[in-house]
């Protein structure tokens, strides 16, 4: 029995050691950014070939309250992109880090998207009084937030609640519409870009809700590299291509 027990223990030293001696792997950069953001994300990231100075670049989207709440709570993360000027400064109070590491780098517009099918003459003043509209839910969806103050600003809000629908982010409103599931929503026109599901039945003006600005907090150095490729030449071009403004700080 003994002979046994000292076998396992010299087992467990020579693997112990053999990790010991092991190179470490390059980190994981979590990149935590507005669900809108996934798709030129993904084809970002894939462009640098997954990874950036030797790290692995591992995205994750969502609403941007989500997230934020996530990061405060302890979640890893590099970088944060919030789709609200607002949750970013409440990350950086709840976490007491310094203002100079946050960044404005895209704007969007807002737009009512319908079915592609659908009638070319609704809009949010004539939407069907049986129709469903859907929204990413304000309480922690930056685009849900500025529909609703759009649709506050133009006396429609008491009219239309009845007929609202709440996602837990603007990509599931959008893939609502596409399935045909909801007869239209309000997404960011960046949503609507290189979809033929869906077409933009109405621009809404933008002077109907607070300024949409993506803004960067820049939780580890390790993710300056990534900060500073998500503000170069080629990458500017993708979000502009993806139906973003660049901001002139970022180009």
């Amino acid at each position: 029995m003994r002979r046994r027990a000292a076998v396992f223990i010299a087992a467990v030293i020579f693997a112990l050691s053999g990790l010991i001696g092991h190179p470490a792997r390059a980190k994981d950069l979590h990149l935590m950014a507005a669900a809108s953001l996934q798709p030129v994300l993904t084809e970002f990231i894939q462009t640098l070939g997954g990874e950036i100075g030797g790290n692995r670049i591992v995205p994750i989207f969502a609403s941007s309250g989500t997230l934020a709440r996530q990061i405060a709570q302890g979640a890893p993360a590099a970088l944060f992109i919030s789709a609200n000027p607002r949750w970013a400064d409440w990350l950086i109070g709840e976490m007491d880090i310094d203002k100079e590491r946050a960044a404005d780098l895209l704007a969007n517009r807002l737009v009512l998207v319908v079915p592609a099918g659908a009638s070319s003459a609704l809009t949010l003043k004539d939407f069907p009084p049986d129709g469903r509209l859907m929204l990413g839910d304000p309480a922690h969806v930056p685009a849900g937030q500025y529909a609703k103050q759009a649709l506050e600003n133009l006396k429609l809000l008491d009219k239309l609640t009845p007929l609202l629908v709440f996602g837990s982010n603007v990509r599931t409103a959008v893939a609502f519409v596409e399935r045909g599931e909801v007869d239209g929503a309000i997404v960011y026109r960046s949503d609507a870009v290189g979809s033929d599901r869906l077409r933009i039945a109405e621009e809404i003006n933008p002077g109907l809700h607070s300024a949409i600005v993506y803004r960067s907090v820049l939780l580890s150095d390790a993710a300056r590299d990534l900060l500073n490729a998500l503000q170069s030449g080629d990458a500017t071009a993708m979000f502009r291509r993806y139906g973003f403004e660049p901001l002139a700080a970022g180009q």
